[in-house]
């Protein structure tokens, strides 16, 4: 018996177009009228929502940046969130400081990225589909430094876009020694990261808790690298058929490609044995 599903939105639950079709809306809504909890999980942040989902009845709560918070979608409050501690702040942009590539802060539902990037976001190696999300989604930042050295203590996550996999490597390499630290990918050109312990399993764990519910009866979707413990934590784990080769190989259903409605063709399989 599913009682709540959760789904990435990037590449899982909108198509290729980043749209949410009508069969996937009537999919939520069916789900919803069977009183199935139904949470958004994304690697954005709050203020970087679709409307498109915001407005969507069925949904009730959404873990943004990865796990950093939940917010409950009727008054956009944050009902639990996971800042960085300071000193992982600083060692992070330590290391990211060594490197000539763009940075990203996510502060209380924010997203705030230099300004040099957010002015073309495809000289950092942004896919060009990609550019209009980024400007309408991040506030440039002239001195991001500053930025960070204001906030140290209240950032919920940081990433950096690095268009060389190699490069791309050896930064998360060094991001992975440090202590108590979340290291994840959303998408080729992404390296994210958080306060160790933060993941979209571990936020929906905290929000199933709240709701009195078990995660065997729970159902995720997703595509990337950062869905992948969500994907196993829950009783029915789905990778959409355009999901990451890890992603696939740990899902217990593939779904059609996101462009082919593949949430809405497993939400329906399920509605039907409810």
């Amino acid at each position: 018996m599913i009682r709540m599903i959760a789904s990435d939105i990037d590449g899982t639950l909108l198509d290729g177009c980043g749209r949410l079709s009508e069969r996937t809306k009537k999919a939520l809504d069916d789900a919803a009228v069977r009183k199935i909890h139904t949470v958004i999980a994304t690697g954005r942040a709050f203020s970087a929502l679709p409307e498109t989902l915001k407005s969507l009845e069925a949904l009730e709560y959404v873990i943004t940046s990865n796990g950093f918070s939940i917010f409950r979608l009727s008054d956009g409050r944050r009902i639990a969130g996971w800042d960085m501690p300071e000193t992982l702040v600083m060692s992070a942009k330590t290391i990211f400081r060594k490197y000539p590539y763009p940075i990203e802060v996510f502060i209380h539902g924010r997203a705030y990225a230099q300004a040099d990037y957010c002015r073309c976001p495809e000289k950092f190696g942004v896919p060009k589909s990609s550019v209009p999300y980024v400007q309408m989604t991040r506030i440039p930042t002239e001195d991001i430094d500053g930025l960070i050295e204001r906030h140290r203590n209240r950032i919920e996550g940081m990433d950096m876009i690095v268009d060389d996999m190699q490069m791309k490597s050896e930064i998360r390499g060094q991001l992975e020694q440090l202590d108590n630290i979340y290291v994840t990918t959303s998408a080729d050109h992404y390296i994210e990261i958080a306060a160790g312990g933060c993941s979209k399993a571990a936020a929906l764990r905290i929000l199933a808790q709240m709701l009195g519910i078990d995660l065997a009866d729970a159902a995720a979707f997703g595509d990337g690298e950062n869905d992948l413990e969500m994907i196993e934590a829950c009783g029915i784990g789905v990778a959409v058929g355009n999901a990451c080769e890890r992603l696939l190989a740990a899902a217990d259903i593939i779904a059609p490609d996101h462009s082919e409605d593949g949430v809405a063709c497993i939400l329906e399989q399920l509605c039907q044995t409810i």
